[in-house]
This record gives C-alpha cells, sequence and structure tokens, in this order.
C-alpha cells in the first residue's frame, strides 16, 4: 500500500469521525436531564428559602416603620385596627405617598418615609389609586395594631394567643391553608 493511498483512507477516516453521532448526542442530552432532575429540588428550596427571608425583613419593617410613626407623630398611622384585605391606605401613610388613606399627606403632613420599598412590591401599576404591599407570594401582607391602647392584639386564632404588641403583620407564605408555618412579626 503506498503512502498517499494510507493517507486517503486516513482523511476519509477523519471526515466521517469529525461529526457528532445521534447516540452521542442523546447520551449528552440525557446526562443533561438527569443533572437538571438532580438540581431541581436544591434550586426551589434555595428560592423558597430566599423568598422567606425577603418576607421576614419586610414583615419587620413594617412593624418599625408603625412604631417609628407612632413615635414621630404620638399616635398609630391608617385607621384600621386589621388590614386583611388590603393594605394600601395603611402603607401609603407610611411611605409619605399622596394617596388613599393619606390624601394631600394628611396623615404624614411632614411626608417622613417609614417605610422605603421598591414600586415592585406594590400590587397594580404605578399610578393605580390602590396598592398594597405585596409579599414575595403575591398576597398582600396583613397588618394589625393596637388601637385599644392597651398594648394587646388579639391575633387570629390560627396564628395562636393574643400578643402584646403595637403592631404585627404576617404573611402566609404562600400557604395559606397551613398557618402554623405563617411568617410573624411576633
Amino acid at each position: 500500500m503506498s503512502k498517499s493511498a494510507s493517507n486517503k483512507q486516513l482523511a476519509r477516516m477523519m471526515r466521517r469521525r469529525a461529526g457528532v453521532t445521534l447516540v452521542e448526542l442523546l447520551v449528552v442530552m440525557g446526562i443533561i436531564v438527569i443533572l437538571g432532575t438532580i438540581a431541581t429540588p436544591f434550586v426551589v428550596r434555595g428560592i423558597n428559602a430566599a423568598n422567606r427571608a425577603q418576607a421576614m425583613s419586610e414583615i419587620s419593617s413594617i412593624v418599625r416603620a408603625i412604631e417609628a410613626y407612632q413615635r414621630e407623630y404620638g399616635r398609630l398611622p391608617g385607621s384600621s385596627s386589621h388590614y386583611s384585605n388590603g393594605n394600601a391606605e395603611l402603607i401609603n401613610v407610611l411611605r409619605a405617598h399622596n394617596g388613599v388613606g393619606n390624601n394631600n399627606h394628611a396623615n404624614n403632613p411632614r411626608r417622613y418615609n417609614f417605610l422605603s420599598i421598591s414600586e415592585e412590591s406594590l400590587s397594580g401599576e404605578r399610578n393605580d389609586p390602590v396598592r398594597d404591599y405585596m409579599d414575595p407570594w403575591g398576597d398582600p401582607y396583613e397588618i394589625m395594631i393596637d388601637r385599644s391602647g392597651e398594648g394587646r392584639i388579639d391575633v387570629p386564632d390560627q396564628l395562636g394567643e393574643p400578643v402584646r404588641r403595637t403592631a404585627v403583620a404576617w404573611s402566609m407564605g404562600g400557604r395559606p391553608d397551613e398557618p402554623e408555618r405563617a411568617l410573624r412579626s411576633w
């Protein structure tokens, strides 16, 4: 066999091996699917842990903002003792936003921003008149304020005993059917 013939055979073999076979491609895709299946629960757990941490931070900020407002004005913000179906009125007062609950800044005339939050944390569009402060799962934070002056709040039964606080806030953590997993400020 001549040298040029063996070079031709070698070149032919190289051309055949230059591509990826269907079997090789399927094996690689299978490995990627298996790795994705193994990693998915860890990613989901990480996202849930981050959402819980964010919600706890925001819950704490709400209560601190209510307490700061009370120190500044000598009274509690808003008009309700339980914000369960929306919190826009209270949040507008705390963030010095002219809107529902704080028209013409009537309830925060010094316009102090007691609660700094991103627009993305509010429901609806930027120009909507009622925008609730939402938890990471898309539900409004629930807030209770002691308007009696007794320093006691009777939280809903499923969340536990009455608490000795001026204000409390909570999120059901995306699980309204599991109140024992609620994220609470107390």
